[in-house]
């Protein structure tokens, strides 16, 4: 259901008009929200499929973290005074931090709140103390930026149950199939203790190692799901444009990308990591350019096609995108002649017109005169297409208004009738994203502002190509200056009159944090941003690591961020019925095509064999209470020997779980 809803959000781009899409109804009266829409209506029916072979099994290796856990504290313990705490981290590395609780100092660890908040302090200072350096291996400072890491992801926790402190190694996770250094995970406390590892009771207790255990993540199931995907209109016309759209990308039978997300960074063969972005939207065949966040905690945007980023005039780069402020500006060029020129290589990128689509985020405390060139495209030096917000006095004293301009220049020097929408300046600092489409058959500029059209044309309109040529350059902000400042998330230009997309689409790809250790992905090629072509690459993934998800091979092939997908694993689909339901009374037009995708239903948590326990139970049986026949022969008796003789042995029962979800060999 998402995988389709998400396709027809991203992949309805119509001409000159906005289409979105949502969840519908299966109840015959029920009306979309807007004209025109999309509508997923599902799952109808699900049946289970037998016959069908599974995907093959994710077997993973699993660090378990080692830890100490302290004796039980007692109403009488109390909160230490600032001290030091040392700890010895993995076998080798020494780490020694001052815990400073504050105002705690003194105070019963048992009370409510006390003890939490400690072992948050003791954690923070162990963190600091790591990434000051204080971290040592055999006396030299541990400086490698991925074991610091390791090491800052110790955890000081509170055992409610236990009344205890149990501090954990950093070193846990999922990891491939041999550990690569060989080094174990544990955490002890040297002799001495100190003052504040005895009150917290770590003073001579033994920690418990780390163990790497063998996992298998269990089979999905194989299912068929029916779902019907509805495609209303307000006019023939609008039902065809959404049509063929809808059929270029979903044919009658294909593949459907489950959980699709997008590249930050191209993947090069032998690969072992992916870096997937947190939101945007998929490329199409008319992209010239298209700047999103870099990510991988630089900042900034880059070009999801050449990978250059805009050079800064001033303007800074955030994680948010590129904020401009005062004459700040940004430049980056696109659209290079190819060097041997060829029938099918167009030297003009856009015949029909210019589709810009940006994401601004405005400071608040404009003033009325306030102006804002947010984006100009140019060609030798000359505007093509610009938009320029200015600030002007609310209507009988209203509440502040911004008024955005939008046009766009002819080969001939004429201009387009541009667009001009007044909006509240309270929705340009909330954020919003701007699409403006320059339409050659027309000769009109057009505006929307979240997927809505907005504002009016001003002037007569002028039929014609717009400007263009090998050399285009986009330029955010002006010399002139931007007031106030503006920060610009996304940039996405195409050389095609397309309307906007939905928003939602921007946040329908799945982020790294989708992903979890076992989960099966897949990387492919697409020609429209949509759907994969070609050999399709899977693996396993074995960890998540902020943005990146670590596989458990090498990639083999070599997928640029802007032609390349990544998904789950491909489901395949067939159309099974299409059909018209028109509603004429209501001038409603509605094509109904019902399919029948092929799926898995998944294990969203793996489950636990057992739990885990520290301390096994051992129950005795006394054997003189015990009744049961003689082991003799027939006619002897057991007799129960007092005195200085030896007693009886006596059997033990010991009771205990493995903490191990799968461990055939452990």
């Amino acid at each position: 259901m998402a995988s389709l809803l998400w396709r027809a959000r991203a992949g309805i781009r119509t001409e000159r008009m906005p289409c979105f899409a949502g969840h519908g109804m299966a109840d015959p009266a029920y009306r979309p929200p807007r004209l025109p829409y999309v509508s997923v209506v599902g799952p109808l029916n699900v049946e289970l499929e037998p016959e069908r072979d599974p995907p093959r099994a994710a077997h993973l290796w699993v660090q378990t973290p080692g830890h100490v856990a302290g004796a039980p504290r007692t109403a009488a313990e109390t909160v230490p005074a600032p001290g030091p705490l040392t700890l010895v981290l993995d076998g080798e590395v020494q780490v020694t931090a001052t815990v400073d609780a504050g105002a705690l100092a003194g105070q019963p660890l048992t009370s409510d709140g006390v003890a939490v908040a400690v072992a948050a302090a003791a954690e923070d200072a162990l963190r600091d103390a790591i990434h000051a350096g204080a971290a040592r291996s055999g006396g030299v400072p541990v400086t490698d930026p991925e074991r610091v890491a390791e090491l800052a992801a110790l955890t000081v926790r509170w055992d409610a149950t236990g009344r205890r402190f149990v501090i954990s190694s950093g070193r846990r996770g999922t990891r491939p199939v041999a550990d690569p250094d060989g080094r174990p995970s544990g955490v002890a406390v040297p002799a001495p203790a100190g003052t504040v590892a005895t009150a917290l009771g770590l003073a001579g207790v033994t920690g418990t190692p780390g163990r790497l255990v063998r996992h298998r993540r269990p089979l999905p199931t194989a299912v068929a799901v029916d779902v019907r995907v509805d495609l209303w209109a307000g006019s023939q016309l609008e039902l065809a444009d959404a049509l063929d759209t809808w059929i270029r990308v979903t044919p009658t039978r294909g593949q459907l990308l489950e959980r699709p997300a997008l590249l930050a960074a191209d993947v090069a063969q032998g690969a072992t990591a992916l870096r997937l972005q947190l939101q945007g939207d998929p490329g199409t065949r008319w992209t010239l350019l298209q700047l999103e966040p870099t990510g991988g905690g630089a900042t900034g945007l880059t070009d999801r096609r050449t990978g250059r980023a805009p050079v800064l005039d001033g303007a800074t780069a955030t994680e948010d995108g590129i904020r401009l402020d005062g004459a700040a500006s940004a430049q980056c060029t696109f659209f290079d002649p190819p060097p041997v020129p060829l029938p099918w290589l167009p030297e003009h990128p856009a015949i029909d017109g210019y589709a810009v689509t940006a994401g601004l985020r405005f400071d608040a405390g404009a003033a009325v005169g306030d102006t804002a060139p947010v984006l100009t495209l140019e060609h030798a030096a000359v505007p093509v297409l610009s938009v320029q917000v200015e600030h002007v006095a609310g209507t009988n004293g209203g509440e502040p208004q911004a008024r955005i301009r939008a046009e766009a220049r002819r080969d001939d020097g004429t201009h387009l009738a541009a667009a001009v929408a007044t909006v509240a300046a309270t929705r340009l600092v909330a954020g919003v994203e701007l699409h403006v489409v320059a339409d050659a058959a027309t000769g009109v500029v057009t505006m929307f502002l979240d997927g809505a059209p907005v504002g009016a044309p001003n002037g007569d309109p002028a039929p014609g190509t717009p400007a263009a040529g090998p050399g285009l350059a986009l330029r955010l902000g002006a010399a002139a200056g931007v007031t106030p400042a503006v920060t610009v998330g996304h940039v996405h230009v195409q050389g095609r009159p397309l309307g906007p997309p939905d928003p939602r689409s921007r946040a329908g790809v799945a982020p790294a944090a989708a992903w979890a250790p076992g989960d099966p992905v897949s990387l492919g090629r697409t020609e429209d941003g949509v759907t994969a072509s070609g050999e399709v690459f899977a693996a396993t993934v074995v960890a998540v690591d902020g943005d990146e998800l670590i596989l458990d091979r090498p990639v083999v092939g070599s997928f640029p961020r802007a032609a390349s997908l990544v998904f789950a694993r491909p489901l395949f689909f067939s159309q099974r019925q299409l059909r018209r339901q028109d509603d004429l009374m209501n001038r409603l037009y509605r094509i109904c095509a019902e399919y029948r995708v092929s799926t898995f239903l998944d294990e969203r948590f793996p489950s636990v064999s057992a739990p885990l326990v520290e301390t096994p139970r051992i129950d005795i049986t006394d054997f003189s209470r015990a009744v049961r026949p003689a082991p003799g022969h027939p006619g002897t008796r057991a007799v129960l020997v007092t005195g200085s003789a030896a007693p009886l042995p006596t059997t033990a029962t010991t009771t205990a779980d493995i903490a191990l979800s799968e461990a055939p060999h452990g």
